[in-house]
């Protein structure tokens, strides 16, 4: 038992996902949720990644949007 109350805790983010998505009477409204978490988490993560390739100069802003 102690060992699956430690993944439980272990997963993180995917417990609190999980813990929303067992609410039923509001199902539409936490799958809702559940997204825009997921996408703000991908948008970030995006983010980041652009200005770190932008600072390492292989992603130069200008080259890119004029380039085709």
């Amino acid at each position: 038992m102690a060992g699956n109350q430690l993944e439980w805790n272990g997963t993180g983010g995917r417990g609190d996902i999980a813990k929303l998505a067992t609410v039923k009477h509001d199902f539409k409204k936490t799958c809702h949720v559940v997204l825009e978490m997921l996408s703000a988490e991908v948008s970030i993560t995006m983010g980041l990644l652009f200005r770190a390739l932008k600072q390492l100069g292989k992603w130069p802003s200008s080259k890119c949007t004029k380039n085709k």
